[in-house]
């Protein structure tokens, strides 16, 4: 399935008047629950619209106002610091995170925990857990499998064989880190792993989280092959939607992708023309949407009462059904719920993803979709 740019806009238009209603709320600070995203980009947005999705069921019982902020993507980290801040000082109920500005923000969210606010974060967590004023994370997945899924990805790609490198968005991405941790155990400590190499043991971030940024990093990573630096290398492992989407466009554009592939984690529409070109022959995410609806739903039962913040308790999560806040396996004095496990996408099942989230309303770039 190709999207036009016709297709795209008609799609577009038609959810927007479906959804309209749904989506409208007060986007000011004065607001009992407070959504910070990292920065604005679709599968961010889409875990907003799960969020205000729950709001809109849950409000109908209890009148409370919900609203995003939404920072910029070169200053998110600032951002997110100054719109906690403000949030703290007009004493919102529940902040809302998805995490970007690494510990340096840590102190904030302890500030906002002392003055009454529940911190939720959700995507991306606070790595000082309670310590940092963290009362639960919404996690979209086991960070622990994270590694193991991302290297069967590397095995099949490669061919049970052969070199790769990672590429990160930033270091100050907790979830990121995380994860890129996991993938290096999982090749270090399993012998089903032994044929593939990390050939560098750093990861590459671009010189500018942006777009560009993704695009030279990744045409200077496949230098390293065309100048024999690397000779075997053939995959760039990417843990972010945006440089995934960014590194497999560079490899389009350029002509690359019978040398070099791109796989991690990405979003379907995002990636769908590489998909179709051979660059990205495998990738993985989750649901947004369900991961906002989740997250919402922890924190609308939590600063109402219905739910105690500790191990054992049960959150009801609508048509997600229940979910159990568990010790966090992965930091000390951290809790979390976990949304459910990795969606795979291949040649087999890439279109329709992006089709279904393009009748959501999040149809990627024009450059990627079409």
């Amino acid at each position: 399935m190709v999207f036009t740019m016709r297709t795209r806009r008609h799609i577009q238009i038609i959810l927007y008047n479906i959804l309209v209603v749904i989506v409208i709320s007060t986007t000011t600070l004065a607001n009992d629950i407070v959504m910070i995203p990292k920065y604005e980009q679709d599968n961010f947005k889409e875990m907003g619209l799960g969020a205000r999705i729950a709001h809109e069921e849950l409000n109908k019982k209890d009148d409370l106002t919900f609203g995003s902020l939404i920072p910029q993507r070169a200053t998110s980290g600032k951002d997110q610091i100054r719109y906690v801040q403000d949030a703290t000082n007009l004493n919102a109920q529940v902040i809302m995170l998805s995490n970007n500005a690494g510990r340096a923000i840590e102190n904030y969210t302890k500030a906002a925990h002392d003055n009454g606010s529940f911190v939720v974060t959700y995507d991306s967590p606070l790595m000082g857990g309670k310590g940092a004023g963290e009362i639960v994370h919404v996690a979209p997945v086991d960070f622990a499998q994270t590694g193991l899924v991302l290297a069967d990805m590397a095995l099949s790609i490669l061919g049970g064989g052969g070199d790769f490198v990672i590429m990160g968005s930033s270091p100050k991405s907790s979830n990121q880190v995380a994860w890129i941790m996991s993938l290096k155990k999982a090749i270090k400590n399993d012998a089903k792993y032994s044929n593939i190499r990390l050939v560098a043991e750093e990861v590459y971030y671009p010189d500018e989280d942006n777009r560009a940024g993704y695009k030279n990093k990744t045409l200077e990573i496949a230098q390293l092959k065309i100048n024999g630096t690397y000779p075997e290398l053939s995959l760039i492992m990417v843990p972010s939607t945006s440089g995934a989407a960014a590194a497999a466009a560079a490899l389009v554009d350029q002509g690359l992708c019978d040398i070099m592939k791109v796989s991690g984690l990405g979003f379907p529409p995002e990636l769908l023309r590489a998909s179709k070109r051979g660059c990205a022959p495998q990738f993985v995410l989750f649901d947004n949407l369900d991961l906002g609806y989740l997250a919402y739903h922890a924190s609308h039962k939590l600063v109402t009462g219905q739910v105690e913040v500790k191990i054992g308790e049960t959150v009801s999560a609508g048509r997600l059904g229940t979910r159990q806040i568990e010790a966090d396996p992965h930091r000390e004095n951290a809790l979390w719920i976990k949304l459910g496990d990795f969606i795979k996408y291949d040649e087999s099942n890439v279109d329709r993803a992006s089709f279904l989230e393009c009748i959501r309303g999040y149809c990627g770039n024009e450059e990627d979709t079409e």
